[in-house]
């Protein structure tokens, strides 16, 4: 009895679909038991960690998502150096700019689980996760919304450009949440400002797109698979983007009497060509479906 030859094609897990199904579950939950929380209990700070819980269970759907297309070996580093860059860039960036002594403070919320130095807290844990969720989902969209001109000269910019461009358009709703719903940050003073998004500078839209094109560029040989896999690409890395993208709609809409109507209606608008591009690139991917092939009659076969 000989034995069969061994493959030495590389091995890749991928979640099975009961996996998938399950951790869409487990982001299903923590997104509404986070939005109960705004509806219910505001700020208030005994049941601040629900929004915390959503972005860190939703940052791991996004690298569970990724997986079904990425071998461990790529998506574990990749998020590992995404998490890494992203610490480090905003420690940095809030050593320099927080000023404690302000009023209202400029800096994030002290109440806050993170990193803190000489009273200033520096690094909320939930950001480095909240970066993560947000490149990895608008990566992966964007590779849906490619799909039919993967094989342009320049792709890799396009994919580049419009990575960016997705996770700037949910900074577009998360900062107004960030600022005046969940109270994470607070970029100004008690002075006003014509150039401010809800609170946002307009240089925060400018060090948003920075870091992000930094992210890729030191997580973005390992988001690059060097075999073609034979597998169909799915939604949900889309499915993520949009999740993130209604979490922080939502909030917006509990604070529409104080003017956050316009960070609503901007995430509605971007949403619909985003989804549409997204399920139009996976239904371009689907196999063509070959008829079965009919059965010959009796008298034919005779």
């Amino acid at each position: 009895m000989t034995r069969p030859a061994r493959s030495h094609a590389p091995r890749h897990w991928r979640p099975a679909d009961a996996h998938l199904y399950a951790a869409w579950g487990a982001a299903l939950l923590a997104f509404v038991l986070s939005i109960g929380w705004l509806l219910t209990k505001g700020t208030d700070d005994t049941w601040r960690w629900f929004d915390g819980a959503f972005i860190f269970v939703i940052s791991f759907m996004s690298v569970f998502a990724a997986a079904r297309r990425f071998p461990v070996q790529n998506i574990v580093p990749a998020a590992l150096i995404i998490l890494a860059t992203s610490a480090v860039a905003i420690a940095t960036f809030a050593y320099y700019v927080s000023d404690p002594s302000s009023t209202p403070k400029v800096g994030f919320n002290d109440n806050a689980l993170g990193f803190k130095s000489n009273d200033k807290l520096l690094l909320p844990l939930q950001v480095p996760f909240l970066i993560l969720a947000m490149t990895l989902s608008s990566r992966e969209t964007t590779r849906l919304m490619l799909r039919p001109w993967r094989r342009e000269k320049n792709y890799g910019l396009w994919l580049l450009g419009i990575s960016t461009l997705l996770v700037l358009f949910i900074c577009v709703a998360m900062e107004p949440f960030a600022n005046k719903v969940a109270t994470w940050w607070n970029w100004q003073r008690n002075t006003p400002n014509a150039y401010s998004w809800h609170g946002a500078p307009w240089w925060a839209f400018v060090c948003w797109a920075s870091l992000v094109l930094v992210v890729y560029w030191f997580a973005g040989p390992w988001l690059i698979v060097k075999r073609p896999l034979s597998m169909i690409p799915d939604l949900s890395p889309a499915g993520v983007w949009l999740l993130l993208l209604a979490y922080f709609t939502l909030g917006n809409a509990t604070k529409l009497a104080d003017g956050l109507w316009q960070p609503v209606i901007a995430a509605v608008v971007a949403a619909i060509p985003v989804c549409f591009m997204a399920w139009r690139g996976w239904k371009l991917s689907q196999p063509p479906v070959t008829p079965a092939p009919v059965p010959a009659s009796s008298s034919e076969a005779a």
